[in-house]
């Protein structure tokens, strides 16, 4: 009876019925405080703007999962907590949450002292910044490749881990806006908590508000309002590695093919057709993270990929690394003898990175 209100809930949420399917789980939690259902409850909540609660739900997920040593559940509950503090604008926090959760995802012992709350400088405020977390993500095209192409391990576990990166130059950005001392550059949280039994009241708090969309491109924003810019923001297309920006949230990428922007505004190298990604642009609905593994263009390329024989992907690989993913060929008779060099679309043209 538990698992079918809370499958009824699970629907119901998934329907946009917030408030109906959030009685459907918390009816079944009653019977069964499974973490899963308290996972997907903290969703729910996130979705209404109670904030508080969908921490609580997260936090008390992460406790009876560590409690039963299941290392999934405490990934996602790890990650769940990261979503939500970001929304409370504990961007410090977010970081250290979304930090444990690819290092669960890395093999480390859940028990592990990481230190990385202590990450602080003189005045307690945390020191990691974007730019540290963009090189130490830094991978080979060819790993890049692989994982675009499928070859990256369990699907689910990429996914989180590509979510777990992406959380963390989100919070990360918009910590570097916040100004010395603020509470978004405090670090607060402990690696597992002990939820009390009776959660918060039941009030909504709004989330801080995600930077608006512009159609100017970053280098007009900063020109003076008396020379307005007639530039044209360059058209998003979508790359097969983070689905929908976070507004619609992170797509799967491997880590260090990602461009981001430091906080003295200077963009990092991308594999992307479309350029740098603008990470203040990426607005941050949390309820469609599990939508990360299904962009189409990039189940066509792994479908491709892990269905191919040997030969065709080498072909494949080659092709696509030499041309800086701007071919791909499935014939190693022909690959094999050819240099590909990149040739960009119509109107496009490539840039070398130092």
């Amino acid at each position: 009876m538990s698992s079918k209100l809370a499958n009824d809930g699970i629907d119901l949420v998934k329907a946009g019925k917030y408030a109906e399917g959030i009685e459907k789980i918390t009816q079944a939690l009653k019977d069964h405080p499974a973490p899963l259902w308290l996972l997907e409850r903290s969703k729910a909540y996130l979705r209404t703007q109670e904030l508080d609660l969908a921490l609580y739900d997260a936090e008390k997920a992460l406790a009876i999962a560590f409690k039963r040593a299941n290392r999934p559940l405490m990934t996602e509950a790890q990650l769940r907590r990261a979503i939500t503090l970001y929304r409370l604008g504990r961007f410090a926090d977010a970081d250290v949450c979304a930090t444990w959760t690819a290092n669960l995802i890395k093999g480390a012992r859940a028990t592990e002292d990481d230190g990385q709350q202590n990450k602080v400088d003189e005045n307690g405020d945390y020191v990691v910044t974007s730019k540290d977390v963009t090189e130490e993500n830094k991978v080979s095209k060819e790993d890049g490749m692989a994982t675009a192409m499928g070859g990256g391990g369990n699907t689910k576990e990429k996914s989180l881990q590509n979510q777990a990166y992406t959380w963390r130059i989100q919070a990360l950005n918009a910590m570097e806006k916040t100004t010395a001392g603020s509470s978004g550059r405090k670090v607060t949280v402990v690696k597992y908590p002990t939820p009390s039994d009776t959660p918060p009241a039941k009030t909504a708090k709004k989330a801080p508000e995600a930077p608006k969309k512009t159609e100017t491109p970053p280098a007009a924003q900063q020109r003076p309002a008396a020379k307005p810019s007639t530039e044209c923001a360059p058209v998003k297309t979508t790359a097969p590695a983070p689905a929908k920006p976070i507004a619609q949230h992170p797509e799967p990428v491997a880590s260090g093919s990602v461009a981001t922007k430091s906080s003295s505004g200077s963009a990092y190298p991308t594999s992307s057709k479309s350029g740098p990604k603008n990470w203040d642009l990426i607005a941050a609905e949390a309820d469609e993270e599990d939508d990360t593994t299904k962009n189409d263009a990039n189940a066509f390329f792994q479908k491709l990929y892990n269905g191919a024989d040997p030969d065709s992907q080498r072909a494949m690989m080659k092709s696509f690394v030499e041309s800086n993913g701007t071919a791909l060929s499935t014939s190693w008779a022909d690959a094999s003898q050819k240099n590909y060099q990149t040739q960009p679309p119509d109107g496009m043209e490539s840039k070398k990175w130092d």
